[in-house]
């Protein structure tokens, strides 16, 4: 999907719903079926290969990209381990205490051994979805609803807060 004029503004004053981590040398395609996934629900996912300009320091755009981000989505496939790039998005992630999504694909080191981080539920994924380049439904369902349920806690936050500030500006007034 294109970006339009709308869709650039809503980014840069919201900034991104998830930011997609993925290793390239297994799991391109899979990613961006999983970004046209997302988008299509109406929801920002940065990718690499649509959102990156031309010429732009590399490091820069991903960190200004996560630190935008609600979501960070790690498609762990059996490269994504030895990715340099995954690993410096993941640390980021970690250090920007961004939550983190992991889709166990097919043959990562995670859906076959188990490891990982113990404090992770990790969505899985059938092995043949990384090899057809395409997310199942209960990925993609998987995905929004973490973002969904984000989104509430946001809404809620901000509500309360709104209620609590609107509490102390009548007491304030009351004296």
């Amino acid at each position: 999907m294109p970006i339009t004029p709308l869709r650039a503004a809503r980014t840069a004053i919201f900034g991104y719903d998830n930011f997609l981590s993925y290793p390239h040398e297994d799991a391109k395609d899979y990613a961006a079926a999983l970004r046209r996934a997302l988008v299509a629900s109406d929801y920002r996912v940065f990718i690499d290969r649509a959102e990156a300009p031309a010429g732009a320091r590399l490091r820069r755009v991903l960190g200004t990209a996560l630190r935008s981000s609600s979501a960070f989505v790690l498609l762990d496939s059996p490269a994504a381990h030895d990715s340099r790039y995954v690993r410096i998005e993941l640390r980021y992630a970690r250090r920007f205490g961004i939550p983190i999504i992991p889709l166990a694909l097919g043959g990562s080191l995670a859906a076959t051994t188990g490891r990982g981080r113990a404090e992770t539920i990790y969505v899985p994924e059938p092995y043949d979805a990384l090899d057809d380049g395409e997310p199942s439904s209960e990925a993609v369902a998987a995905v929004v609803n973490a973002i969904a349920l984000r989104r509430r806690n946001s809404i809620r936050r901000a509500l309360v807060s709104a209620a609590v500030l609107a509490v102390a500006v009548v007491g304030l007034l009351a004296l």
